[in-house]
């Protein structure tokens, strides 16, 4: 019983650690990422099946950090509307901010 008990606990702890690690991935609205020489800023996430084609992958360090692959919004130009998915699989739709010449 005690053997059952502790694997019930283990089992708990490593739920907790993976929702509280998938809490810290989530990219905030408003946050701005770079691909492509444009800048999109993040403005809701998106359920899978309004991904696209795969565009890319961005790599960033610093404030925002992370490996992400870059969709198109189904339905919508990249030029105006990209799908940043996160290394947990969560995705973002990011509207244009600005363009770099």
């Amino acid at each position: 019983m005690k053997k059952l008990m502790g694997l019930f606990i283990l089992m708990l702890g490593l739920l907790g650690c993976a929702a509280h690690s998938q809490l810290q991935n989530a990219l905030p609205l408003g946050t701005v990422l770079g691909w492509h020489s444009h800048l999109y800023k993040i403005v809701k996430s998106v359920a899978p099946k309004n991904v696209g084609k795969k565009l890319g992958t961005v790599t960033y360090h610093g404030k925002v950090s992370g490996s992400f692959t870059v969709f198109e919004s189904s339905g919508k130009p990249p030029s105006n509307s990209v799908v940043f998915e996160t290394s947990t699989g969560q995705y973002y739709q990011a509207n244009i901010e600005a363009k770099n010449s």
